[in-house]
């Protein structure tokens, strides 16, 4: 099914002098020269990864407690990707010869390594879980493209791509109902969304301005509404919803210079992601599910990067303060 938008809505909100708001705690991992959380759960806990100095980086889960347990799955490195809130991590690792596997891993700390078969060791790449233990995410076909796949709960991966013959397509993010969401480059190098339903079902969605190649999911909420970032044939880029129906909502920070890039969203309807302002610098900014926007920056930070979102509006990621990256938590 393909839909036609025919409208933008503008969320051109005004956003609160926030740079003081909400409450910030530092996520410290020892040993760790810089740290960079990837997801956050319902809980508050996260994972991500973190550098060690020594060319390879490990992953780490911190409980809502503050509790932070380290783990490396690949020979040479793991960087995590997508949590669950049952602590089932999802992400990437890298073995001696340099190429790419997908990982899950258990509460336990058992980890299962994957690939998307006839694709061993050419980048299996996923993206989320959701609650169910399901994973979407992205690899290369045997023709060096990259296509999308869902791994169900029990194991089994199910290759698939949107009409059209893509050039390129990937999956970005898949919410708790099992849908998956993405975008893709048709043969004609025009740039879509689409939303896959449990059943396999696809939706085409067309964010109207968009330039080709610049669309990017980040984000799917519980309803379907897809969250991301596209530029615009003047190379301004925003942030954009998708409702399910089509309907589009372009997201811009007020106050930024052209530049709004969306990097995630919570099953609820919370967005985050970060903006620069006419100096050039970068900061954070969380948009709740009634569309009023905040920026915010950590403590010292020169540049913020915000990543991912819970459903209580908790918000990940992490900042340069000329000495390093640091990951950070802000509450609301």
């Amino acid at each position: 099914m393909r839909i036609a938008i025919s409208s933008v809505m503008a969320a051109l909100l005004f956003a609160s002098a926030a740079q003081a708001s909400g409450h910030f705690k530092r996520i410290n991992v020892h040993g760790a020269l810089d740290v960079y959380p990837a997801a956050i759960n319902s809980s508050g806990d996260i994972t991500g990864h973190f550098d060690t100095g020594k060319g390879h980086d490990t992953g780490f889960l911190r409980s809502s407690g503050g509790a932070v347990a380290k783990f490396a799955i690949g020979t040479d490195g793991t960087h995590p990707a997508g949590l669950n809130d049952d602590d089932l991590v999802t992400g990437i690792v890298f073995d001696s010869s340099g190429d790419v596997h997908g990982f899950v891993r258990q509460p336990d700390g058992a980890a299962t390594l994957f690939d998307v078969p006839r694709n061993a060791g050419t980048g299996t790449n996923p993206i989320a879980i959701n609650a169910g233990g399901a994973i979407a995410g992205t690899y290369l076909s045997k023709h060096r493209r990259s296509r999308p796949f869902l791994r169900t709960a029990d194991g089994a991966i199910v290759k698939f791509q949107p009409p059209g013959r893509p050039q390129i397509s990937g999956a970005g993010a898949i919410n708790d109902s099992g849908m998956v969401a993405g975008s893709y480059i048709d043969h004609h190098n025009a740039t879509h969304d689409y939303l896959r339903a449990a059943d396999g079902a696809l939706t085409i969605l067309d964010v109207p301005g968009a330039a080709p190649a610049t669309l990017s999911v980040n984000g799917l909420a519980a309803d379907g509404t897809i969250a991301g970032t596209y530029s615009d044939a003047q190379s301004v880029t925003h942030g954009y919803l998708i409702a399910p129906g089509g309907a589009v909502t372009v997201i811009d920070v007020p106050g930024a210079a052209n530049f709004t890039v969306v990097t995630g969203a919570s099953p609820n309807g919370f967005v985050t992601g970060y903006y620069l302002d006419d100096a050039f610098a970068q900061h954070g900014y969380l948009r709740d599910p009634g569309g009023t926007i905040t920026t915010f920056d950590p403590p010292g930070a020169l540049n913020t990067t915000p990543i991912a979102v819970n459903a209580s509006g908790d918000v990940t990621g992490w900042y340069s303060d000329g000495m390093g990256d640091h990951g950070f938590l802000r509450t609301p």
